[in-house]
């Protein structure tokens, strides 16, 4: 999917895939769209600290949770980024085979965050 955005846009970018625990390097943006955790609890977390000491710009897509953003907000600003975050009513269609409905809408939180100067 995100290939084929970049495509029609004519942008380009490196698609990584790899264990975010072990991926180094400095770059200026991350866009990420992590696992949201509820398979395997706190993985969003790792992928968002990874991508804060990589980059200076994180775009994030988050399952919305009141807990989860004030979770969010805090690791942001530990690592020294501040934080936008744009609510949103995110529709998916069936990915899994167990997946019945055609459309399912579920709140997200698209998150930007940018490394504070001075």
């Amino acid at each position: 999917m995100g290939k084929d955005a970049l495509r029609e846009l004519e942008l380009e970018a490196d698609f990584v895939e790899a264990d975010c625990s072990e991926f180094h390097g400095r770059f200026h943006t991350v866009v990420q769209n992590p696992p949201f955790g509820q398979a395997k609890r706190g993985m969003d977390l790792k992928f968002l600290r990874t991508a804060l000491k990589i980059a200076e710009v994180v775009y994030s897509i988050h399952k919305s949770n009141p807990e989860s953003r004030d979770l969010i907000f805090r690791e942001a600003r530990a690592h020294g980024f501040s934080v936008d975050v744009v609510p949103l009513s995110y529709p998916m269609t069936p990915y899994y085979p167990w997946h019945r409905e055609r459309v399912h809408r579920f709140l997200v939180d698209i998150y930007v965050f940018r490394k504070s100067t001075g």
